[in-house]
């Protein structure tokens, strides 16, 4: 079993959190190997070229401007590391193999977003300004945002050079991200990061839920770019609004 408490069921193609999935008016979903993220979120998916930065785009309301964002070819798709919107039936959606998915939902506007968080995403402010995004264009506010993180590389595995902590140190994060390693050098702690961000921007912590799966050690059933290399795939983890 891969699954934790959070999770609607451990055994899925694609996993839910139990946050998400009751709360009213949205669908999403993190795929694993065998998973399609179409079997839970209606309409069409938008994704991103990823860039690992902090930029965060809105999906635009027509159907010219959001043709770019539903091209099969990543390397055809806006680049950005965020993205939002508040339209009915369309899903946001980003890419990952041990970077972190952020899926953001806000049930008093309709607002969602889907967020790409690898650590120089984190470093650079990517769920900043996801959150800074949907108060400016829907009103969110912090406090009424629900947020799940989905599976990405734990502090288990992921190995880090000294710099790596050091950025997240520069931010005010560095107790948080480092965690101890088996070896000299240390690993990083993604999840606790983002969590301290949440809540440092006033994100309930009761409002939060992280799937607590490591992309590396169930590489049998998720993608792991630190396990696989460049044969990994991508599991897509996306967001829609469906009233």
């Amino acid at each position: 079993m891969i699954g934790t408490s959070p999770l609607v069921s451990d055994g899925a193609a694609v996993l839910q959190l139990r946050l998400l999935a009751e709360l009213p008016g949205v669908a999403h979903g993190f795929e694993t190997r065998a998973g399609r993220l179409e079997d839970r979120v209606p309409g069409p998916v938008a994704r991103l070229r990823q860039v690992h930065g902090a930029d965060v785009l809105e999906l635009p309301p027509d159907d010219a401007g959001r043709a770019p964002f539903l091209r099969p070819q990543v390397e055809q798709r806006p680049p950005a590391d965020a993205l939002h919107t508040d339209l009915p039936a369309t899903a946001v959606a980003v890419a990952v193999a041990d970077c972190m998915p952020v899926l953001i939902a806000d049930p008093s506007t309709g607002a969602v977003a889907a967020v790409h968080a690898g650590w120089r995403g984190l470093v650079a402010g990517v769920i900043e300004n996801a959150v800074a995004a949907m108060g400016a264009r829907h009103g969110s506010k912090p406090a009424d945002l629900v947020v799940g993180i989905g599976p990405s590389i734990g502090a288990c595995c992921f190995e880090v050079g000294p710099e790596v902590i050091e950025a997240f140190a520069g931010r005010g994060y560095g107790d948080q991200a480092h965690a101890p390693g088996n070896g000299d050098r240390p690993h990083a702690d993604l999840r606790a990061v983002a969590a301290a961000i949440l809540a440092r921007l006033g994100v309930p912590a009761a409002q939060v839920s992280d799937a607590g799966i490591c992309t590396r050690c169930h590489s049998d059933r998720l993608w792991s770019y630190r396990k696989d290399g460049a044969q990994a795939g991508r599991m897509i983890c996306g967001i829609a609004r469906i009233g």
